[in-house]
């Protein structure tokens, strides 16, 4: 997998129990306030760049906000222990997806008025064809921005992440989603990919 990072804590090769394919999860308090902080002080002090969209060439106006992408490091390798650690429980637990490793992670801001409309974060083809659950952590108080709400589209309904700070929302990576646009404020979050060679298996 091009840019992923070998671990087995995230790997889903040995159910527990029979699959349950939940299309959306939250953890709270995956990290705390504090550590929060510390990866927003990090994230941007990293070059960030305008994001583009899954399928920027069909939908170029769909997403406008800014990113930077990081792999593991002095600096960093404490988060992808944590998001690692986290993610294995819950693919054991609901997907058991066979997982062999995570893309480098995403920081992003929204800025006022910037958003992400509903997509999927999958491709027909090349690494982004082999995601299998896609991770989001939420770095922002409530309190630092007005709407900007984490939405999953369920089927006939969506529903809205909670805007906790620390707290990680996981689902499956075929599952449309989308970041509304900021009325007041700042939001920053992290977004991770797991995926693997075999499929949705």
């Amino acid at each position: 997998m091009t840019g992923a990072t070998n671990q087995p804590a995230a790997s889903g090769s040995k159910p527990a129990q029979d699959r349950v394919l939940i299309p959306f999860v939250e953890i709270e308090k995956c990290f705390t306030a504090g550590e929060c902080d510390r990866i927003v002080n990090f994230g941007s002090g990293l070059p960030l760049v305008k994001g583009e969209a899954t399928a920027h060439d069909l939908a170029p106006n769909a997403r406008n906000s800014t990113i930077t992408l990081f792999g593991p490091g002095p600096d960093s390798q404490w988060i992808f222990d944590r998001v690692f650690g986290v993610v294995g429980g819950l693919n054991r637990q609901y997907w058991q997806f066979e997982l062999s490793g995570v893309e480098r992670i995403q920081f992003s801001r929204y800025g006022e008025g910037e958003y992400y409309d509903w997509h999927m974060d999958l491709a027909a083809r090349g690494t982004l064809s082999r995601r299998k659950v896609t991770v989001t952590v939420q770095l922002s108080s409530p309190r630092d921005y007005d709407a900007g709400e984490l939405e999953v589209n369920l089927g006939s309904t969506s529903r809205a992440a909670s805007r906790e700070k620390g707290l990680l929302v996981a689902f499956p990576s075929y599952g449309l989603h989308r970041v509304r646009p900021i009325t007041r404020g700042t939001r920053y979050s992290l977004s991770a990919w797991f995926g693997g060679e075999t499929g949705f298996r």
